[in-house]
């Protein structure tokens, strides 16, 4: 499956309500944080993009519901860097 299309699957109603797609996400740290989206969704490892890219990890599982294997899959990631992402993410919100 395609990357756009499984953006566009992204867009599910629950409930009467719709989630975020991993782009609105994505477009949207990459707002907060200051970080090109193309940078997030790339595989550079340089420090504000790592902590914008797991920001979106923790953003798509938290508010869009989605599974950390779903999240990998959009990413090209395994499900445990996701689960680590995840957690970093969530432990710099109690810092």
């Amino acid at each position: 499956m395609s990357r756009a299309r499984f953006i566009r699957g992204l867009i599910l109603a629950t409930h009467g309500e719709t989630r975020a797609t991993m782009a609105e996400i994505v477009n949207s740290v990459a707002v907060d944080i200051a970080v090109p989206a193309v940078d997030i969704m790339g595989r550079d490892k340089a420090f504000q993009i790592t902590r914008a890219r797991q920001e979106v990890m923790r953003r798509a599982h938290v508010i869009a519901r989605l599974t950390k294997s779903e999240i990998g899959r959009f990413f090209g990631f395994d499900h445990t860097t996701i689960i680590h992402g995840i957690a970093a993410a969530t432990g710099r919100l109690g810092q």
